[in-house]
């Protein structure tokens, strides 16, 4: 047989295989499983239980329909059917369930009950399971899974389950409309599982990489000079301008920055814009968006422990649809491998369809009676000088006494298991550092004995992962390991900072020599004295503290923008002896909203709900930076200050405007007070100043060198999103022209016009009438 031949049979057998995947083989979807109950077999199941139908309307498309899903059990198997991997699923559900109990309103919601205050119930709800992509350990709510299409990557089958204090007397009996009317008219639940095989390549996008050459406008003195010191000085490349000199109110210079070097003519028209403006009393405020970031993945599924840590982090993305938390954590650690801000998320940009990087905010205030070419870092005040490389803290390991915290060894004199695991670095201050997150995520395996639970009573918040962060969530073991995601278990963060921050990161003294008459450089030689650049930090700060600090919703995520404040200590509980500000008391972390909130491709329960999911509706569909703010347990000074900036300003003329995830303040929260304003008040503000005080609190700490009296009385965590509107502001000059920009017409101008016109009308008619009264004498 010729090669040809053998090719073409090939070709046809691979034909065939996809349009006919079962050929010879029985299919499943044409002969479904009984159903569990008949109708009239149970009482709780008047109409039967896991009643399966299936069709399968063209080859390899099957679309399962199970009607009277079980609810009175934790989990149902269903093997019939199954997933192989490349197979695409798309999950609905809708209906109500019976969950028992006494009273007239029983009857819940299957896959978003409401708890009878319009929120969301922290139980009676649907649960799934898909071998590889939910995780094999513990069911997750439909809510999260239902709508867009998600990739298997690994074989296995449904299982669908319910979550309620008491199952046994679930089901669909004796039909009521619920609390709030949630369950008028629907007397059941039922799910539909479409399942398209094979189909994973078909949900690739395009990347959205073109871009034309934009022209680089004339320079302003001022901003360029400014610009030039961030780029050389800061380490904060902003750009070329790509728009001519704009005024505004309070505003005597603006312009918009572009990816670019200088002496170059051009700007790719791709890149994030930057945004420059000097205001009258002399300060200038740049923004600045990275063009790569690392890569996200929904933070409230990380969980460093196996096998967790190895479950797909975004099976619904096809570029990434294999790959895992483990590994996405691995290329976040490079910043070589973040990817760019500029392209869809989805396809192979760093962030998601509905989300991409803030921006970082500079001001800059300058000298009175110098001239710009004389301003330097120094005369600037506010200016983020770069670190120098040496600036990094030498010899971190002595802070440790050059020992390790760990169980006690008798072949190893490096370790020691009585001293603290965290040494503060000088009488643990409270510092601030800003960066980047590359990684945030559940620590695995924790040692119980040096960490809090969480006290009786203190507010989580509300959230639709009701099934894994909520107050039910099991509390801290005894002196064990917290290895299941017990509240007392670590939250960690880990931030590429900032250039002026480099001095709180320990430096890699790894090619030293051990300490006197030691060992521990060869017991220990992958990590020792490595500092922050150990291979799971990759010259990253670690930030931590108890999981039930920050609460779902509020949580930084990788490529968030993070202001954190918290205690600088050395971790000796690693022969790397790194860094960390542990425990974060305040953390203030951003995202831009670019799009809808699109649950299948973003699913993600670690976001502000109100903000996020009405973005449409509250902005009129302009891009705005997210902020979320928690002041956690351990705060204990006087007060905080944090600000909420923007995106980039898009003209001289546009007006901020600034939401809160709480419209009116939460009256659970406690022990804090805030004040809100806005600044620069000039009249052209640019973003809100947040003051958080509280009444003096002083913090213990034990042995372990930790915090052993968190405040269980204190609660404030909430969200803002901040964007531009430009009313009647016409645009600032554009980038492809020199004409001057036009100038700002304010409301008060119109209305100044409008009554001048008409005085002028009045005139010319009285003027009018008394000529014709004069002509008739």
């Amino acid at each position: 047989m010729t090669r040809q031949w053998l090719l073409t049979l090939t070709a046809g057998g691979m034909f065939v295989g996809v349009l006919f995947p079962r050929l010879g083989c029985s299919n499943p979807c044409s002969s479904p499983p009984p159903a569990r109950f008949q109708p009239g077999q149970n009482d709780n199941y008047p109409n039967g239980a896991d009643i399966i139908t299936c069709s399968e309307p063209t080859p390899g498309h099957e679309i399962w329909h199970i009607e009277y899903p079980s609810v009175d059990r934790h989990l149902t198997d269903y093997p019939a059917i199954t997933f192989s991997p490349n197979d695409v699923v798309t999950l609905n559900a809708s209906g109500c369930v019976q969950s028992g109990g006494f009273g007239s309103d029983t009857w819940k919601r299957y896959v978003n009950p409401d708890d009878g205050d319009g929120g969301l119930d922290s139980q009676y709800y649907g649960t799934v399971q898909i071998s590889g992509v939910t995780g094999d350990n513990t069911p997750q709510s439909l809510k999260h899974w239902v709508g867009s299409p998600f990739i298997v990557m690994n074989a296995g089958h449904l299982a669908l389950g319910y979550v309620d204090d008491g199952l046994g007397d679930n089901g669909y009996w004796n039909h009521d409309d619920g609390s709030n009317n949630q369950c008028v008219g629907q007397d059941k639940a039922s799910v539909d599982i479409v399942i398209d095989r094979g189909a994973g390549h078909l949900l690739n996008c395009k990347e959205s990489g073109g871009f034309t050459n934009t022209p680089v406008a004339p320079e302003v003195l001022e901003l360029a000079r400014v610009a030039t010191l961030l780029t050389d000085d800061a380490k904060v490349p902003v750009g070329l301008p790509v728009t001519v000199d704009a005024q505004g109110t309070s505003i005597v210079h603006f312009q918009l920055y572009q990816d670019g070097k200088r002496g170059e003519h051009t700007t790719k028209s791709n890149r994030p814009l930057n945004s420059a403006e000097m205001h009258g009393d002399g300060c200038i405020y740049f923004s600045f968006t990275p063009t790569t970031s690392p890569i996200w993945y929904p933070a409230d599924l990380a969980f460093d422990n196996t096998p967790q840590k190895n479950w797909p982090a975004r099976p619904w993305d096809a570029p990434r649809a294999t790959t895992s938390f483990f590994d996405l954590e691995a290329l976040n650690r490079i910043p070589a491998s973040w990817l760019p801000t500029f392209l869809p998320g989805y396809c192979s940009g760093a962030g998601n369809s509905w989300r991409s990087a803030a921006p970082r905010w500079i001001k800059v205030c300058t000298p009175r009676r110098v001239p710009p070419n004389d301003w330097t870092p120094t005369n600037l005040t506010g200016f983020p000088l770069a670190d120098s490389a040496d600036s990094e803290l030498a010899q971190s390991g002595a802070v440790c006494g050059w020992q390790i915290k760990h169980s006690p060894s008798v072949s190893d004199g490096c370790v020691d298991f009585d001293r603290s695991e965290w040494e503060p670095v000088k009488d643990r201050n409270y510092l601030n550092a800003e960066g980047i997150v590359t990684n945030a995520f559940l620590s695995g395996g924790d040692y119980s004995g040096d960490h809090n639970g969480m006290p009786d009573g203190h507010y989580l918040g509300e959230h639709g992962d009701v099934e894994t962060h909520n107050a039910a969530v099991e509390n801290c073991p005894d002196l064990s390991s917290a290895d299941s995601g017990q509240l007392c278990a670590d939250w960690e963060m880990n931030v590429v900072t900032d250039p002026n921050y480099l001095h709180l990161l320990a430096r890699d003294e790894s090619t030293l020599n051990d300490r006197d008459g030691g060992d521990c450089q060869s017991k220990h030689a992958s990590e020792y004295r490595k500092g922050n650049q150990v291979i799971d930090l990759g010259g990253a700060l670690g930030i931590e503290g108890e999981q039930w600090y920050y609460p779902v919703g509020y949580r930084p995520e990788p490529g968030d923008r993070l202001l954190v404040r918290g205690q600088w200590v050395v971790d000796c509980g690693h022969p790397d002896w790194h860094t960390e500000l542990h425990p974060a008391s305040l953390l203030a972390s951003s995202y831009l909203q670019t799009n809808d909130f699109a649950p299948g491709l973003g699913m993600t329960w670690n976001r502000p709900l109100r903000l996020t999911s009405n973005w449409r509706t509250i902005t009129g569909a302009v891009p705005a930076v997210v902020t979320k703010i928690v002041a956690s347990p351990v705060f204990a000074e006087q007060s905080l200050e944090v600000d909420v900036w923007p995106p980039a300003r898009p003209n001289a003329c546009a007006r901020l405007v600034v939401a809160r995830e709480n419209e009116q303040p939460d009256s659970r929260w406690s022990g804090v007070q805030f004040t809100e304003n806005l600044l620069p008040a000039d009249g052209n503000p640019n973003h809100l100043h947040l003051t958080i005080t509280r009444k003096p609190f002083s913090l213990d700490y034990g042995d372990d060198g930790d915090v052993q009296n968190p405040d269980e009385n204190l609660t404030f965590f909430t969200a803002y999103m901040a964007w531009w509107v430009q009313d009647t502001c016409a645009t600032s000059g554009g980038s492809n022209t020199n004409n001057p920009p036009p100038k700002c017409v304010t409301w008060w101008w119109c209305v100044l016009c409008w009554v001048i016109l008409f005085l002028i009308l009045v005139w010319l008619i009285v003027r009018y009438l008394l000529h014709q009264r004069a002509a008739t004498r």
